[in-house]
């Protein structure tokens, strides 16, 4: 059984839809995970919480209190006043969806929200059964910015799927996030993995936003003390067309997969309960934590 993990804040509304939807092609089960807040301390967006799990019905939704002053984890690894601490929050958010994966699962592949699988190609893939004798995977993906017709020449990595008995719960509070716990994994790993193709399984559509939600993005994402990323968002959007000079990629225009930015923000309003949505807090991913570590779940 493979169930999907997907990290999420309402920064990334425009993606979820297409991400589900791709998944669920190859996934047993899925787990949405995303804080009350964003990870600069700011109150979450409930009006398009609210819609999110309104929207996806037949989705897990793990909303989890933020607090760097109530880290997560047996051992936490970072002070509130560090400033790489904020980092942890994106480790945090897999390590919480991990304590609630169904007892069935046998692999857990964890996803940003902006991650959108090629489905089809990533079932043909796993029916190889290449899967079953490694113990992690990472895949090549297609990167975009600005547009999803505008995508880089140089193919990047996302995603890791890897074996949930091969996986200890704490490796996921890596600062280095995936790549860190991709290391981790003392058994058998692969690594740029591709379609049967020869083609990324992956798109990634991370700075495939308009410019208020680029700012906002940078704000309140956990590698927002990496650089002055407010100077360089108003350099690259003061310039006509489509210009990229934060990551320095060559890019060509293609067909797009899918198009975040036809997805547009609904003002209407919903109303709970969701049932399909669990609250938590650190106490009780504590007692997850014990209880698996005892075998009792």
């Amino acid at each position: 059984m493979i169930t999907t993990i997907i990290n999420y804040c309402t920064n990334d509304y425009r993606y979820l839809p297409f991400t589900l939807e791709q998944a669920k092609k190859f996934s047993d089960h899925l787990i949405v995970v995303c804080g009350d807040h964003f990870f600069d301390g700011q109150k979450e967006n409930r009006h398009l919480l609210d819609l999110t799990y309104h929207n996806h019905p037949d989705v897990t939704f793990i909303e989890y209190a933020f607090d760097t002053k109530s880290p997560y984890g047996l051992y936490p690894r970072f002070r509130d006043d560090d400033p790489k601490g904020v980092q942890y929050w994106h480790s945090t958010s897999r390590y919480i969806g991990y304590h609630y994966l169904p007892s069935e699962s046998d692999f857990v592949l964890f996803l940003d929200a902006d991650e959108v699988a090629d489905g089809e190609a990533m079932k043909r893939w796993l029916n190889t059964g290449e899967y079953k004798r490694l113990d992690a995977v990472r895949f090549v993906c297609y990167f975009y910015f600005r547009s999803a017709r505008q995508r880089a020449t140089k193919e990047t990595r996302c995603g890791l799927l890897v074996r949930r008995s091969a996986l200890q719960a704490e490796t996921l509070l890596d600062v280095h996030e995936r790549r860190g716990t991709f290391l981790s994994i003392r058994g058998d790993r692969l690594e740029d993995v591709r379609g049967l193709d020869g083609k990324p399984l992956f798109h990634h559509y991370s700075w495939v936003k308009t410019k208020g939600e680029a700012f906002r993005k940078v704000q309140t994402w956990g590698h927002k003390n990496d650089r002055a990323w407010d100077q360089e968002i108003e350099r690259e959007f003061s310039v006509k067309g489509v210009k990229e000079n934060i990551y320095h990629l060559n890019y060509e225009f293609v067909a797009p997969f899918c198009d975040p930015l036809s997805i547009k923000i609904p003002r209407k309003k919903v109303s709970g309960p969701f049932p399909n949505v669990k609250l938590t807090v650190p106490s009780k991913v504590l007692q997850r934590s014990v209880a698996q570590m005892l075998g009792e779940t």
